[in-house]
């Protein structure tokens, strides 16, 4: 039994080994890895109770696994890895709100409330400059294409939109008709009147996909951050690759780690006779 975990490491070894484009002087490189890999075999959630476990249990943590985790390690523990994510986040926070509106200009079917029994489905879309919703109430097109703006007979202005309710959030006074989990009212005046009544306009998503992505892409017009989970997800996402690419093979490079803080700023010299004179 000894021999067979002896030679599956061994076999983890070497693909370990290729999987690093190792060289020979890279071998305690390699060792440590090999460690790492046997230690979160073992202190894994599945029990090891035969050599055909253990092998099997080295297969599901390979190289990139190890690296993965040096990484977080490093994300948690290092300040310049931590001040990068916070310089990084509005960038591709907004990169994320602009997905969120490039996916309300391409427009959306949405199903309309059973009360209305005249109506069944409502399509919606965003115009270019992000002012105004176009929609309209059982268009048919040819071929089933999605309608232009033109053909939409009815709009919002973004500016008067009051707000918006997610049916799944209501609690008290709710409407019998507003009874599904993906729909969404946007609260909206369009008139000058001080006491005129506020109106709403009723979305019933066919996916979550689509609720997440627009109830995101409503906030954001109404110069709020897209915050929904699958905005959480795809921004995690981003940072996580963003700090991959900058750290590129970092971690691969022999006797180079990352400082806990920042370095300091060396003091200005003494005087600045070094510059050019192009006189």
């Amino acid at each position: 039994m000894l021999h067979k975990a002896v030679v599956s490491t061994q076999s983890t070894g070497n693909t370990t080994w290729h999987e690093m484009s190792a060289k020979s002087s890279d071998f305690n490189k390699v060792v440590d890895v090999v460690k790492e890999q046997l230690n979160m075999v073992f202190k894994g959630e599945k029990k090891i109770t035969n050599t055909e476990d253990f092998k099997g249990a080295l297969k599901t943590v390979p190289f990139s696994k190890i690296q993965e985790q040096r990484l977080k390690s490093l994300e948690k523990d290092s300040q310049p890895i931590i001040q990068l994510r916070k310089k990084l986040k509005p960038e591709l926070q907004d990169l994320v709100n602009h997905q969120r509106l490039t996916i309300l200009e391409a427009g959306e079917v949405f199903n309309v409330p059973k009360s209305n029994k005249r109506l069944k489905t409502l399509f919606c879309r965003l115009s270019s400059n992000h002012k105004t919703l176009h929609y309209g109430y059982d268009i048919v097109t040819p071929d089933n294409t999605c309608p232009t703006i033109d053909e939409l007979p009815e709009k919002l202005n973004v500016h008067d939109i009051e707000g918006i309710i997610l049916w799944r959030d209501m609690k008290k006074n709710k409407p019998k008709n507003w009874d599904s989990p993906l729909g969404f009212s946007l609260e909206y005046n369009q008139s000058t009147a001080m006491d005129a009544a506020t109106k709403t306009l009723d979305f019933i998503s066919q996916t979550v996909e689509v609720f997440s992505y627009w109830t995101d892409g409503i906030n954001v017009l109404r110069k709020k951050d897209a915050c929904n989970e699958s905005a959480q997800q795809h921004l995690s996402m981003l940072l996580d690759m963003e700090i991959k690419i900058r750290q590129l093979d970092i971690l691969d490079i022999e006797g180079l780690s990352l400082p806990d803080h920042p370095p300091s700023i060396p003091p200005l010299p003494d005087n600045f006779n070094f510059h050019y004179n192009f006189n």
